[in-house]
């Protein structure tokens, strides 16, 4: 019995001991199925984050489409495009000649530090569609284009009568003041084109055009604006259809020195500072000055009083006036200008022109682009223009020969600071003196005319002014 019982007693201990296991398992499997809940959650919740992500990344994206600046090409074709059908079937019709606008609404992108002037007020042009411009084209890379509206510009022009005196309140007609007479002034555009022949036959006449136009053909034709931005013949009796050019004496004032024979041994930059100060003299702001490459190449190693070069080639500066070459100009041609003086228009309005050629089965297309060029009577004197540098050299110049001599052609001093020695330079007329060392590692010289020992040698010390030089040979010791 007492067996018994004990086997009793041991299997009702291990069905306890199962039961607690039992009891564990089913704990650890309602842990784990939490878990596994948690689990399910997070990767819900992450999948809904991607999804919201990826709709932020989509948006993001089609924002950027939007924002981005269009290609001037992509545009162009685009509108284009739009003209297919048209096109196609004048072509196939064989009509004897067709006309379409194409309508771009862009603007010039003319680049970080340079100027321009293509702030235009209004809503006809898109900020976002870019056409670069070749900087061979000076003229409409520094002025801009602004938008064309119709065929024509038309401005009120004033012209002030200056008869500053006391105006008594209610003034009678017959006093004396000043006043204002207003005119209406229009002028039409000037167009310019080039063309291409296309064969009837030809199937990808619409890629012929389209490369055309974008390539070669805007070339040719912003190249001819930009030329005749300067140098058009327009003018309102003979020529009112032709670009009305910066250099004509409508749109410009010529040349005449401040103070004529002023500036001993006068140069280009003399001549164009002079021309600046003009400017600013009657109101103005001259910012740049449009030159031919023949004069820069002669603003290059000028130097000032104290010996530094007045033109920087590499920033385009000449004592705060920007130099812009350009092959537009001839040799001795420049043209000095306040840059708000002077509107350009035309904008990106483009015109096909089809003549059927039946002589050859083909179609002349003329690619043909409108501009013009607006200066209001009343800022003519923000413009200069320079017809003949040489000429306008001549003018400013004194006609003085220089005369230069020094206190001493030779000289023998001890290297050091404490034993420098002065030249003293003797000119007439009274022109800027510049020194330099033929040797700066034997001896310096500052633009005084101080002469300091380097080491023990010898060294030329020149002095120039105008077209005069003069020279010590200096000898140091060491002691």
């Amino acid at each position: 019995m007492n067996e018994l019982e004990t086997k009793v007693a041991a299997l009702k201990e291990e069905m306890a001991a199962a039961k607690q296991e039992a009891a564990a398992a089913k704990e650890a499997a309602a842990a784990f199925e939490q878990k596994m809940s948690e689990k399910d959650t997070e990767i819900n919740n992450l999948d809904a984050s991607i999804k919201e992500q990826k709709a932020e990344l989509d948006a993001l994206r089609e924002q950027v489409k939007v924002a981005a600046p269009k290609g001037w090409k992509a545009e162009f074709r685009a509108a284009l495009e739009a003209k297919r059908e048209d096109i196609e079937k004048a072509l196939k019709a064989k009509k004897d000649s067709f006309t379409l606008s194409i309508e771009l609404k862009t603007i010039y992108d003319v680049g970080t530090g340079v100027i321009s002037n293509n702030n235009v007020a209004g809503v006809d042009y898109d900020p976002n569609i870019v056409a670069a411009v070749p900087m061979a084209n000076a003229f409409i890379a520094v002025l801009g284009i602004r938008p064309r509206r119709g065929n024509k510009i038309a401005w009120i022009e004033g012209t002030p009568h200056s008869a500053a005196d006391y105006v008594a309140e209610l003034a009678a007609a017959t006093d004396t003041k000043s006043d204002v007479t207003f005119a209406e002034k229009v002028r039409a555009f000037g167009k310019v084109a080039t063309w291409m022949r296309i064969s009837t036959e030809i199937e990808d006449w619409f890629e012929q055009i389209y490369n055309f136009c974008v390539n070669e053909g805007s070339r040719m034709v912003d190249a001819k604006i930009d030329n005749e931005i300067f140098n058009g013949a327009g003018v309102d009796v003979n020529y009112p259809n032709k670009i009305y050019g910066l250099k004509a004496s409508g749109q410009s004032t010529a040349y005449s020195p401040i103070a004529a024979g002023s500036v001993a041994m006068a140069n280009a930059a003399d001549v164009l500072l002079d021309a600046r100060l003009k400017i600013n003299q009657a109101g103005y702001n001259a910012n740049v000055a449009f030159v031919s490459f023949a004069i820069e190449a002669s603003l290059k190693g000028l130097k000032n009083s104290i010996g530094g070069l007045l033109y920087n080639e590499y920033t385009g500066m000449l004592n705060g006036l920007r130099i812009v070459p350009s092959a537009r100009l001839q040799d001795g041609e420049a043209l000095v200008m306040d840059t708000n003086c002077a509107e350009v228009y035309g904008g990106n309005s483009y015109e096909l022109e089809f003549t059927r050629n039946a002589v050859y089965d083909a179609y002349d297309v003329y690619f043909r682009k409108a501009a013009q060029v607006k200066v209001a009577a009343t800022r003519k004197a923000g413009i200069i223009y320079i017809e003949s540098m040489a000429s306008a050299i001549a003018a400013l110049d004194s006609g003085v020969s220089v005369s230069l001599s020094l206190s001493d052609s030779t000289k023998s001093i001890v290297k050091g600071a404490a034993n420098a020695y002065t030249l003293t330079a003797t000119v007439s007329p009274s022109v800027p003196v510049i020194w330099t060392s033929s040797d700066p590692t034997k001896a310096t010289v500052d633009q005084s005319g101080k002469v300091t020992g380097v080491a023990a040698g010898t060294a030329i010390i020149l002095a120039e002014a105008g077209n005069a030089k003069a020279f010590c040979v200096v000898t140091i010791t060491n002691s």
